[in-house]
């Protein structure tokens, strides 16, 4: 069997397609939800910029790290500081 070069085009086309579609498919999205005496906070997690941060925070927060972490400084759709230089982690 003689394979031309229009074939191999052909496939090599088919294999960039798959490989597109494969791609584009949508992401997941995650998200955490502060419960705080003020109401809930939820909060985007970007899991495909940032993986390893998200996975580091999510495995953290499972094993209650941030269970009764205090908030210091809280400038109202900008930032949230959190946690205490005196409080010692298990």
């Amino acid at each position: 069997m003689k394979i031309t070069f229009g074939v191999l085009l052909v496939i090599g086309l088919i294999i960039v397609i798959v490989f597109m579609i494969v791609k584009q498919s949508p992401p997941k999205s995650y998200s955490a939800i502060l419960h705080t005496e003020k109401g809930d906070i939820t909060i985007a997690l970007h899991s495909k910029e940032t993986p390893k941060t998200v996975n580091n925070f999510v495995s953290l927060a499972q094993k209650k790290f941030y269970s009764g972490t205090p908030f210091h400084r809280v400038i109202r759709g900008v930032h949230a500081g959190g946690g205490s230089h005196g409080k010692q982690r298990p």
